[in-house]
Formats: structure tokens, sequence, C-alpha cells
């Protein structure tokens, strides 16, 4: 059959350019999917894709199908999505010619080729499906490989929504596979993939609400330097759809009605972006409690209870341990609706107001209450959680998302201390009496929280899944990242140092894993960083002298952040807040941005080159030098697992995967100390630290209070011994160093700038 070039100059419209892309002759017998089996599931087990396998691909698909696209990688290497009988993009034609052109030309109406978008698929299913169950596994996997279904043919996939799912689940897929679909790293990937998926919705490529619903949700997961509220923008776009559809409105459907799971899928899927979003990144709520019937049931098993036999990628007693941890993530997402509401309120960082004594009970009351529901839940899920610990261990998927889930829990009490610190601080003069032991309460419940999520991040090295951790992630270890180089700095005994030197370097493995994937690393270190720079010029020194009343030694032994914040709760929430904003708003802010309580701070005067004299405005400097986003390694990457992999992993003590929840490691000893008072900083050394133009510097050699530059930084060896939260080493069998990286370079680089960057 004869047949014409198909990307050529338009000479009619665009619904006749729209009709030849998807009306190609024969196309079915391409997408025939015994003749794709015969690459195998191994092809990628070699270190390099065999390219000269795809020749015989290539010479099935007419030469007009392929790409020529310059956003397109390879042209063996990406296809029409018409080549594919499982995707559609059924309102094309409707589309001006321009537009369709367009789209071809930045790659939108390309996907990859089989085997490569085969592990694209899988990586979407082991690691976005899980927390995210947006769309059936069963319907796509029937409409995957064309299999007859309860209908006579299978549904087809909006070409948007597969593009959506590509780019979310492209930070998993491996970095060979990357390399063969033509990207030359991951994140060069995430971002032409979302632009392909973006330009779909942009152009109304796609008309249908489910779908432009279900791919908005996907599309969450954005965030880079050009566009920091991406996700916030697309979880708006995906809620309007939704309402549209009335997917809140799912209960009031039969339970035989098909699109009742379909609605409660998207719905759910939703409120939980709509959590984690907030919690991480410091903003508030899109669906308050007005709009959110509490009421609602939750996902559990039996929302999944199809689709658990049907997976390709899990077995089913894997995808029951999986919905388990889902149902657990939405009774979390109903508890955190009122905590992120009260936290993180639509008027920001603005000073709390003036309270009376009765109104101030009434606000601590509240966040009392909200605390008891986070324990509750925290009973319920170490109670859930429980047959995970048996003598099988369960997939290396159900403890990742169980320790993120921690992770989000761990965070939440963080925010609610906060929350109250800055209530107490705001009204100190209605609670002079209780001042003290509601400041060493809140102390207590900051460490238990911080370390928790510690556990949670060492754990996760140690099963070798810290690499599939979503973006949001990022923001969660950011703030526990700067109270552990704290510590490190502030460190007594030699045992205490190694002890947090450690626990620093489980953040900075986390960073380049990071790294490696998200453009938004880059932006966090930085404003880490400044915030590292801040504290070292105010030196700290009320530490280095112990109050009156205070034991010497038990002083040395205790130094750190948690004696930070007893006395000088306001610098403390200063650093704290500082963060917040950073995330919230997506740049560093300036001190009007701040509520005037913690800028009421005698400050040193700032010779870094960011800073100008006497004022705690803080810039970040446009020519801060960016991370290459090209440095991603390949050796970084694990290796391609079958379903359910059964290679043995570290032998950590699993049980201990949810006892954070309900209690963490608490000092020994507390520090006593009065309320804060501005006098209290008259002690600093007036001695101001010189800095080069460079962004990060070295003390200086001549400061007495400085420390040695830190040289054995790559002596340091993750052992997963001394936070008592795990076997000992003779029970754990395995070698006395354990390297989760083998690439550790930028860690290296990023931990001895963070040493030399806080103070002594």
């Amino acid at each position: 059959m004869a047949m014409s070039v198909l990307f050529v100059q338009v000479q009619a419209g665009g619904l006749q350019t729209a009709q030849k892309i998807i009306q190609i002759p024969d196309i079915s017998r391409f997408a025939d999917p015994a003749r794709q089996n015969q690459f195998g599931p191994n092809l990628w087990e070699a270190r390099e894709i065999p390219f000269e396998t795809f020749a015989t691909l290539e010479a099935q698909i007419p030469k007009f199908i392929l790409p020529t696209a310059i956003d397109a990688p390879r042209h063996n290497s990406n296809v029409v999505f018409s080549f594919y009988r499982f995707l559609e993009l059924s309102d094309l034609p409707t589309l001006p010619a321009e537009d369709v052109r367009y789209l071809e030309l930045k790659g939108s109406l390309h996907v990859p080729a089989s085997p490569i978008l085969d592990e694209f698929v899988r990586q979407y299913f082991l690691h976005v499906h899980p927390c995210l169950p947006v769309i059936h596994e069963g319907d796509f996997w029937r409409s995957y490989y064309n299999r007859p279904g309860h209908s006579r043919k299978p549904h087809t996939i909006s070409l948007f929504v597969f593009q959506a799912m590509l780019f979310a689940s492209c930070a998993f897929v491996p970095f060979q596979v990357i390399n063969a679909a033509g990207f030359p790293d991951t994140r060069t990937a995430r971002n032409i993939l979302y632009d392909r998926a973006k330009l779909l919705y942009n152009l109304n490529a796609e008309h249908n609400v489910l779908y432009k619903a279900q791919g908005s949700v996907l599309l969450t997961y954005q965030s880079s330097s050009v566009n920091r509220h991406a996700g916030s923008l697309w979880l708006t776009s995906a809620i309007q759809n939704a309402l549209l559809l009335e997917a809140h409105n799912y209960h009031k459907l039969n339970h035989d009605d098909p699109l009742r799971n379909t609605k409660k899928r998207l719905w759910w899927s939703i409120l939980l972006r709509d959590r984690i979003l907030p919690l991480g990144l410091r903003r508030h709520l899109q669906i308050a409690s007005p709009n959110f019937d509490l009421s609602l049931d939750c996902m559990d098993e039996r929302d999944m209870q199809e689709e658990m036999y049907c997976s390709e990628v899990y077995n089913v007693e894997t995808k029951r341990h999986l919905a388990k941890v889902l149902n657990l993530q939405c009774q979390l997402a109903m508890v955190l609706t009122d905590v992120v509401a009260t936290v993180y309120a639509a008027n920001g960082f603005t000073q709390p107001p003036p309270m009376t004594e009765t109104e101030l009970e009434a606000s601590v009351a509240d966040v009392v209450g909200f605390r008891e529901n986070l324990a509750h839940w925290a009973r319920d899920a170490k109670a859930a959680f429980a047959p995970f610990h048996g003598p099988k261990k369960p997939h290396e998927s159900v403890i990742l998302y169980s320790e993120l889930t921690n992770m989000y829990y761990h965070a939440a009490r963080v925010a609610l201390c906060h929350y109250e610190a800055l209530l107490l601080e705001a009204n100190s003069d209605l609670v002079l009496d209780s001042y003290e032991n509601r400041l060493q309460a809140l102390r207590d419940d900051l460490e238990s929280s911080a370390l928790g999520i510690t556990k949670s991040v060492k754990r996760l090295l140690a099963h070798g899944v810290a690499c599939h951790l979503p973006i949001s992630a990022i923001a969660y270890t950011a703030l526990p990242l700067v109270l552990n180089a704290l510590d490190v700095k502030l460190s007594g005994s030699g045992s205490q140092s190694a002890t947090r030197k450690r626990r620093l370097r489980y953040y900075a493995e986390v960073m380049q894993l990071y790294r490696s994937r998200y453009d938004g690393t880059d932006d966090v270190a930085v404003y880490i960083r400044e915030i590292l720079h801040f504290a070292e010029a105010q030196n700290l020194s009320i530490l280095e002298k112990p109050l009156e009343g205070d034991d010497p030694n038990v002083s040395q032994e205790t130094r750190g952040w948690a004696e930070v914040f007893i006395r000088q709760p306001r610098f403390y929430l200063r650093l704290s807040l500082t963060l917040d904003y950073a995330l919230a708003r997506g740049r560093y802010p300036q001190d009007s941005d701040l509520p005037i309580l913690v800028r009421e701070l005698p400050v040193k005067a700032i010779t870094h080159s960011t800073y100008p004299d006497k004022t705690l405005s803080q810039e970040i400097a446009a020519h801060t030098p960016k991370a290459d986003p090209g440095e991603q390694k390949q050796n970084n990457d694990q290796p391609l697992s079958s379903t359910d992999s059964t290679s043995p992993k570290i032998n950590t003590d699993d049980s201990a995967v949810t006892d954070t929840l309900t209690k963490a490691e608490m000092p020994s000893t507390q520090a006593t100390s009065p309320p804060w008072s501005p006098e209290q900083f008259g002690s600093t050394n007036e001695a101001q630290e010189k800095h080069e133009s460079s962004p990060i510097q070295p003390h200086d050699s001549q400061q007495p209070s400085s420390p040695p530059h830190y040289q054995d930084v790559q002596d340091i060896n993750i052992d997963f011994l001394d936070l008592g939260c795990m076997q000992s080493m003779e029970d754990m069998n395995f070698p006395d160093e354990i390297d989760t990286s083998t690439d550790i370079d930028w860690a290296n680089t990023m931990l001895d700038e963070i040493l030399n960057a806080i103070p002594a």
C-alpha cells in the first residue's frame, strides 16, 4: 500500500494532519505485543545497551513514523504515539495545524520505543503507583498488552496521562535506560518529559476532565529552578477538573458503579498530594476542612482488590502490604488536615497576633489535640505495620513507603512544635510561670521527631532504597540536615562527635541521591548553606559558657541544637522560619519577610559577600554556582530486579521500622534555662569572620575558636551502630564499613562545606 510522508508541510488543516497521525494504514500490526517480546526482560542487564537490537525493531517501523522533532532523543529510541494501539489523543483533530506541528516538533506526540518504554512503565508501577493509585493497574496492563477484559476490547489510555506517567516514573528509571532513550541524564529527561506533557495540556490536546485531572495529579511531582511552584499549580488544575467530574462525591455512587472506584482513586490521590506538598513546602492547603468530608472512607485493600491479581511488578502479598501503607497514608492525611491548616495558614509568615491568656490557652489546647490525634494514628500504624516484621521480610518497596510515611508523621510533629514555640514567644508575658517547663517539653518533642526522621533516612540507606525517594522528600530532610550540621560543630566529646558526624553523613548521602535526579536539590542546598552562614555570623558563643547552675561536664556532653532551642528559642525559630520561608516562596527571605519577634536579635556585622553589614537581609547572589545536572553516575543506579526480588538485603532490625512512630531516643539529661532575653547575646564574640568571595570558605585560621579543617571526611562510614536502633555488629553479620554509594565525591564536598560553614 502506498504511503506518503507523514510530517511534511501541512497542505490542508489541522484535521487532515491529525488524521494522518492517527489513521496510519495497517499500524496495528506494528503494535502487536507478541512481536515485541523478542527483546525480553533481561535486555537491560548489560552495562551498555546493545543498539543493534533496535535494528530489528526499526526495520519493522515505516520510516515516516520515526520522529524528527528536535526535542526528541535519538531517532531509533522514540516512535509516534499511534504506533501503540493502547494510546489515544482523541482531541488532536480539533487542533489548528500549527499546534499539531508544534506538538510534533517538541516531541509531545512521541513516546519511547519498546523495550525502553517497558522499563519506564515498570518503574511507574513500582515507585509511583503504590502511593498515588490514580489509575487502575489491571486496566492499564490489559490495554498495554492488548488483552481482553470485561469489555470486547481493551480501553485506550490518554496520551496526556501517559506522558505524565513517563515523567513521574523517570526519576526511578536506571541511568542506562535513560541514556538509551537518548537523554544525557535523569534531570534533563524529567524536564523534557514534563514539557511534553505540559504542552499537550496547554494546547488543549486533551478535553476529557478525567484524563486532565489524572495527568495533572502526576505532574504535581514537578519542581525546578525555573518554576518552583509548578507542583502546587498542577494540584490546582487537578482539583478543578476533579470537581467538574464530581470526584469528591464518589461516595454517592452505587458500589457496583465502575466510576465509583475511578473517582475515589482520583480524589484520594489529590487529597494525598494536598497534604504531602503543603506539609513539606510549608504552604497552605487547597482543600480545607470546610470542603473536606472527614467521614469519607479511606482507600483500603478492598479498593485495590481487583488489581492485586493483575500486577506485573508485585505479587499479591506485596500488593496487600502496599495497600495497607496507602490506607495509613490516607488516615494520616485526614489527621494532617487540621495540622497543616493551622500551622501553615494562608496569611503566611506574619507576626502572631496578640492574645489574651484565654485565647493563648485555647490555641495551645488545639495544638495538644492535634498532637494527640497524631499519637493515636501512630499507635494504629505501629499495629498495622507489625505483620511486616515477621520471619519473612517484606518487599523493599514496603520498607520504602512505610519509612516515607514515618517521615511525614515526624515532620508534622516538628511543625506543631515550631508553631507552639512561636505562640509562646509572641505571648511570653502570659506564661512566665510555666514558660521554662513548656519550652523543655517542646525541646523533648523536637528531639524525638528529628531523630525519628534521621532513623528513617538511615534505614532507607541501609536497605538501598533511598534512591527511590520522591522529590517531596527533599523538603522533609532539609531541616534535619541543618540541625545535624549544627550538632556536629557543637559536639562535646569525641564519641558524641563521631555519632553526630555519622548522622550528618546520612543526609549528605541522601542529598547526593536527590541531586542526580531532581533540580530542586541545588536550590535547597543553597538555602541550607546561607542559613548556616547566618548561624556562623552569630557564633552561638552563648553555648560555650555554661549558664548559672549548669553542670559544666553535663553541658559539654549535651551541647547541640536542642540547647540552642532552650537558651535562644527566638534564634532557633529564626533559623527554622528562614528555611520554611525559602521552601514556601522559592527564595531566601529578607529580614522584613519574617515575623517581627525573630528579627529582634542583636546582630553581628556580616562580611559575607551576599550580606550587607549590620542587617539580616540576605538575598541569594544571582551568580551562585549551580551544580552540573550532567554529573550523574551510572553506577549509582540500582540494578534492575525481577518482580518481587528476593535478593538479600542488609539485615537491619526491621522491627524498629515503626518504633519511632511512638517513641525515639531521648537525651539522658535536660538543660534548664530562664526565658530568652536579648541580653544573653551580649556575650557573643564581636570579632567578624573573614570570608572570600566564593560561596563557602573555611574559617580564618587566625580565629582561635575555629576548628581545624576537617580532613578525614572520607573516613566517615555509615556503620549503622551508634543510634541504638539497629542490631549489634555481630548480629547483623556484615563488614565494619558499609558504603551506600560508590561515588561520594559530591557528598564529601557538601559535608566539608557544611562543617566549615557553621560555628565551632
